[in-house]
């Protein structure tokens, strides 16, 4: 969803902007490394804006250490997000990622699509 946000705006941008001011937003060193390498790949933007951003999110969200914990999920590389959450002990995983919104909730976390999170919000 930092991606979209970033990258589009719309609903995505709407969420990040609510959840900064109204909420605990958790990242990962995951979710960080996985923005880095999407933002250069798909958007080819520079080393010093990617880091700039980065900074950026790392100041505003808490980044909690996590055990190595692998759960059942279709993509292996969301099991670091899930677990991040968990640890956390989250309320919400806000993405567009179809393997993730699967799974619908896990210990807890509702998995919301950046729509249902902001529908949520106002009711």
């Amino acid at each position: 969803m930092w991606f979209s946000a970033i990258a589009f705006g719309g609903t995505p941008e709407s969420v990040v902007k609510y959840c900064l001011e109204h909420c605990r937003v958790v990242t990962g060193w995951y979710l960080q490394d996985e923005l880095t390498v999407v933002l250069r790949d798909r958007l080819s933007s520079p080393n010093k804006w990617r880091n700039r951003i980065l900074a950026l999110i790392q100041q505003k969200t808490l980044s909690p250490d996590v055990p190595l914990v692998q759960y059942e999920v279709r993509d292996p590389k969301d099991s670091p997000i899930v677990a991040t959450a968990i640890h956390a002990r989250c309320r919400y995983i806000i993405t567009g990622d179809l393997d993730l919104l699967e799974l619908g909730v896990v210990e807890g976390v509702n998995i919301v699509t950046p729509a249902e999170f902001m529908k949520s919000i106002k009711e």
